[in-house]
């Protein structure tokens, strides 16, 4: 599953425990996070660079939470104290992002959800395929069971 978001996004921040909950009763899913910032939330490209030096130092999940959590507050100065409050190096954050480190990354994983329909966030594929019901633990739990039961050839779409 790969979930396309934002982190100024408020739908994004409201999809959080239904993810959650996903993973605990799924725990055989495999849940991606693929940053999406929308050109109208002035600080989501920071808050995915931050992200994503948190992924590379082993923190992503403490980083996501803490930028989600204080959603209707970010800006540059409360990012930076968020990867320093997490236990990163705040020093090297501030380089990678003056060498444009994950600037690319970023750029591409947009590009990525462009080319595969993403219209909104959030946005969740299982296996490669929109869910475009109404988003919910519900949708979501019946999205990966569908797609599961597909794989396993036991699906009754194939006539067992």
């Amino acid at each position: 599953m790969v979930e396309f978001s934002d982190f100024e996004c408020p739908y994004c921040n409201a999809a959080r425990p239904m993810i959650d909950e996903l993973i605990k009763s799924r725990p055989q899913v495999k849940v991606c996070f693929a940053t999406f910032p929308l050109a109208i939330h002035p600080n989501s490209t920071l808050a995915g660079q931050a992200a994503l030096f948190a992924r590379d130092n082993g923190k992503f999940l403490t980083m996501s939470n803490a930028l989600f959590d204080n959603q209707l507050a970010l800006s540059e100065g409360l990012i930076r104290q968020l990867v320093k409050k997490v236990g990163l190096d705040e020093k090297a954050f501030d380089k990678a992002v003056a060498e444009k480190k994950y600037l690319d990354e970023l750029n591409a994983s947009k590009e990525a959800g462009k080319a595969g329909g993403v219209d909104s966030t959030p946005s969740v594929f299982v296996n490669g395929r929109k869910v475009t019901l109404t988003f919910s633990l519900e949708t979501m739990l019946l999205a990966v069971d569908d797609e599961q039961d597909w794989v396993s050839g036991t699906s009754s779409w194939n006539g067992n």
